[in-house]
Protein backbone atom coordinates (compact mmCIF):
# COMPACT_ATOMS: atom_id res chain seq x y z
CA UNK A 1 0.00 0.00 0.00
CA UNK A 2 2.77 2.43 0.92
CA UNK A 3 4.59 1.89 -2.36
CA UNK A 4 1.34 2.21 -4.33
CA UNK A 5 0.24 5.44 -2.67
CA UNK A 6 3.72 6.99 -2.90
CA UNK A 7 3.92 6.18 -6.62
CA UNK A 8 0.42 7.56 -7.16
CA UNK A 9 1.15 10.78 -5.30
CA UNK A 10 4.34 11.27 -7.28
CA UNK A 11 2.50 10.75 -10.60
CA UNK A 12 -0.28 13.10 -9.56
CA UNK A 13 2.20 15.66 -8.20
CA UNK A 14 0.31 16.05 -4.97
CA UNK A 15 0.78 15.31 -1.29
CA UNK A 16 -2.49 13.47 -0.69
CA UNK A 17 -5.56 11.87 -2.29
CA UNK A 18 -9.10 12.47 -1.15
CA UNK A 19 -10.18 8.81 -1.26
CA UNK A 20 -8.04 5.69 -1.24
CA UNK A 21 -10.09 2.68 -2.36
CA UNK A 22 -9.54 -0.96 -1.57
CA UNK A 23 -11.08 -2.45 -4.71
CA UNK A 24 -11.17 -6.10 -3.72
CA UNK A 25 -10.75 -7.65 -0.31
CA UNK A 26 -7.69 -9.80 0.28
CA UNK A 27 -9.04 -12.77 2.20
CA UNK A 28 -5.49 -13.90 3.02
CA UNK A 29 -4.69 -10.79 5.08
CA UNK A 30 -6.40 -10.13 8.41
CA UNK A 31 -8.87 -7.30 8.92
CA UNK A 32 -6.61 -5.96 11.64
CA UNK A 33 -3.57 -5.76 9.37
CA UNK A 34 -5.41 -4.17 6.44
CA UNK A 35 -7.24 -1.61 8.54
CA UNK A 36 -4.10 -0.72 10.55
CA UNK A 37 -2.10 -0.04 7.39
CA UNK A 38 -4.97 1.94 5.86
CA UNK A 39 -5.27 3.96 9.07
CA UNK A 40 -1.54 4.70 8.91
CA UNK A 41 -2.03 6.21 5.44
CA UNK A 42 -4.70 8.52 6.85
CA UNK A 43 -2.59 9.49 9.88
CA UNK A 44 0.37 10.22 7.58
CA UNK A 45 -1.80 12.75 5.73
CA UNK A 46 -1.48 10.97 2.40
CA UNK A 47 -5.15 9.91 2.39
CA UNK A 48 -8.21 11.80 3.64
CA UNK A 49 -10.86 9.05 3.45
CA UNK A 50 -10.92 5.30 2.97
CA UNK A 51 -13.17 3.69 0.38
CA UNK A 52 -14.39 0.14 -0.07
CA UNK A 53 -15.22 -1.12 -3.54
CA UNK A 54 -16.93 -4.31 -4.68
CA UNK A 55 -16.64 -6.01 -1.30
CA UNK A 56 -19.31 -8.02 0.49
CA UNK A 57 -21.17 -5.93 3.06
CA UNK A 58 -20.18 -8.30 5.85
CA UNK A 59 -16.47 -7.68 5.17
CA UNK A 60 -16.89 -3.90 5.24
CA UNK A 61 -19.01 -4.14 8.40
CA UNK A 62 -16.42 -6.35 10.09
CA UNK A 63 -13.59 -4.01 9.05
CA UNK A 64 -15.42 -0.87 10.17
CA UNK A 65 -16.49 -2.43 13.47
CA UNK A 66 -12.90 -3.43 14.22
CA UNK A 67 -11.56 -0.03 13.12
CA UNK A 68 -13.96 1.95 15.30
CA UNK A 69 -13.43 -0.34 18.31
CA UNK A 70 -9.66 0.06 17.98
CA UNK A 71 -9.43 3.78 17.28
CA UNK A 72 -8.59 3.31 13.60
CA UNK A 73 -10.06 4.96 10.52
CA UNK A 74 -13.11 3.15 9.09
CA UNK A 75 -14.23 3.06 5.48
CA UNK A 76 -16.21 6.23 4.70
CA UNK A 77 -17.50 5.44 1.21
CA UNK A 78 -18.61 2.38 -0.73
CA UNK A 79 -18.66 1.98 -4.50
CA UNK A 80 -20.15 -0.93 -6.42
CA UNK A 81 -22.25 -1.78 -9.46
CA UNK A 82 -25.96 -0.96 -9.13
CA UNK A 83 -28.80 -0.39 -11.57
CA UNK A 84 -32.44 -1.36 -12.10
CA UNK A 85 -31.27 -4.61 -13.69
CA UNK A 86 -28.86 -5.52 -10.87
CA UNK A 87 -30.37 -4.63 -7.51
CA UNK A 88 -28.23 -6.76 -5.16
CA UNK A 89 -26.76 -3.47 -3.87
CA UNK A 90 -30.10 -2.74 -2.19
CA UNK A 91 -30.19 -5.83 0.00
CA UNK A 92 -26.94 -5.55 1.96
CA UNK A 93 -24.87 -2.58 0.81
CA UNK A 94 -27.37 0.24 1.40
CA UNK A 95 -28.36 -0.94 4.90
CA UNK A 96 -24.68 -1.43 5.80
CA UNK A 97 -23.79 2.04 4.48
CA UNK A 98 -26.63 3.62 6.45
CA UNK A 99 -25.60 1.79 9.63
CA UNK A 100 -22.03 3.08 9.35
CA UNK A 101 -22.87 6.53 7.96
CA UNK A 102 -21.02 5.75 4.74
CA UNK A 103 -21.37 7.57 1.47
CA UNK A 104 -22.38 5.63 -1.66
CA UNK A 105 -20.93 6.04 -5.14
CA UNK A 106 -22.48 3.37 -7.37
CA UNK A 107 -21.32 2.78 -10.92
CA UNK A 108 -22.88 1.06 -13.92
CA UNK A 109 -26.16 2.85 -13.19
CA UNK A 110 -27.23 2.67 -16.82
CA UNK A 111 -26.25 -1.00 -17.15
CA UNK A 112 -23.33 -0.31 -19.44
CA UNK A 113 -25.51 1.51 -21.94
CA UNK A 114 -27.92 -1.43 -22.27
CA UNK A 115 -30.87 0.61 -21.01
CA UNK A 116 -32.02 2.19 -24.26
CA UNK A 117 -35.12 2.32 -26.42
CA UNK A 118 -35.83 0.04 -29.36
CA UNK A 119 -35.56 3.12 -31.58
CA UNK A 120 -32.10 3.90 -30.21
CA UNK A 121 -30.96 0.34 -30.78
CA UNK A 122 -32.25 0.47 -34.36
CA UNK A 123 -30.52 3.82 -34.92
CA UNK A 124 -27.24 2.35 -33.70
CA UNK A 125 -27.67 -0.68 -35.95
CA UNK A 126 -28.37 1.47 -39.02
CA UNK A 127 -25.55 3.93 -38.36
CA UNK A 128 -22.99 1.27 -37.56
CA UNK A 129 -22.31 2.98 -34.23
CA UNK A 130 -23.49 -0.06 -32.29
CA UNK A 131 -22.41 0.25 -28.67
CA UNK A 132 -20.13 -0.89 -25.90
CA UNK A 133 -19.14 -4.55 -25.91
CA UNK A 134 -18.41 -5.04 -22.24
CA UNK A 135 -16.56 -8.25 -21.42
CA UNK A 136 -17.35 -9.74 -24.82
CA UNK A 137 -21.10 -9.83 -24.13
CA UNK A 138 -21.95 -7.99 -27.32
CA UNK A 139 -23.50 -4.58 -27.72
CA UNK A 140 -27.09 -5.71 -28.32
CA UNK A 141 -29.49 -5.95 -25.43
CA UNK A 142 -30.68 -9.24 -24.02
CA UNK A 143 -34.41 -9.97 -23.90
CA UNK A 144 -34.42 -9.04 -20.21
CA UNK A 145 -32.69 -5.72 -20.96
CA UNK A 146 -35.22 -5.02 -23.73
CA UNK A 147 -38.14 -5.70 -21.36
CA UNK A 148 -36.68 -3.42 -18.67
CA UNK A 149 -35.93 -0.71 -21.25
CA UNK A 150 -39.52 -0.86 -22.53
CA UNK A 151 -40.89 -0.48 -19.00
CA UNK A 152 -38.57 2.45 -18.30
CA UNK A 153 -39.53 4.07 -21.61
CA UNK A 154 -43.24 3.71 -20.77
CA UNK A 155 -42.69 5.29 -17.34
CA UNK A 156 -40.64 8.11 -18.90
CA UNK A 157 -43.53 8.94 -21.25
CA UNK A 158 -46.07 8.81 -18.38
CA UNK A 159 -44.11 11.17 -16.14
CA UNK A 160 -42.75 13.41 -18.89
CA UNK A 161 -39.12 12.46 -18.35
CA UNK A 162 -36.64 13.26 -21.08
CA UNK A 163 -35.31 9.70 -21.33
CA UNK A 164 -35.59 6.22 -19.92
CA UNK A 165 -32.11 6.74 -18.44
CA UNK A 166 -33.52 9.61 -16.38
CA UNK A 167 -36.12 7.23 -14.94
CA UNK A 168 -33.47 4.60 -14.17
CA UNK A 169 -31.35 7.19 -12.34
CA UNK A 170 -34.38 8.61 -10.49
CA UNK A 171 -35.13 5.10 -9.20
CA UNK A 172 -31.66 4.89 -7.63
CA UNK A 173 -31.91 8.35 -6.10
CA UNK A 174 -35.26 7.40 -4.58
CA UNK A 175 -33.82 4.24 -3.01
CA UNK A 176 -30.96 6.06 -1.27
CA UNK A 177 -32.57 9.36 -0.33
CA UNK A 178 -31.52 8.92 3.32
CA UNK A 179 -27.85 8.24 2.60
CA UNK A 180 -25.08 10.68 3.49
CA UNK A 181 -23.71 11.22 0.00
CA UNK A 182 -24.65 9.82 -3.33
CA UNK A 183 -22.80 10.15 -6.60
CA UNK A 184 -23.60 8.39 -9.86
CA UNK A 185 -21.11 7.43 -12.53
CA UNK A 186 -23.33 7.52 -15.60
CA UNK A 187 -20.95 7.38 -18.51
CA UNK A 188 -21.98 4.96 -21.23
Amino acid sequence: MRISINDTLKKLRTDYVDIFYVHWWDYETSVEEVMTHLHNLVVSGKVLYLGASNMPAWVVAQANTWAVANGKTPFAIYTGAWNVMDRAFEHDIIPMAKAFGMALAPYNVLAGGKLRSDAEEERREQSGEKGRDTLGQGWRRTEEEKKMSNVLEKIAKEVGASSLGAVAIAYLFHKVSACTFFSLYTSN
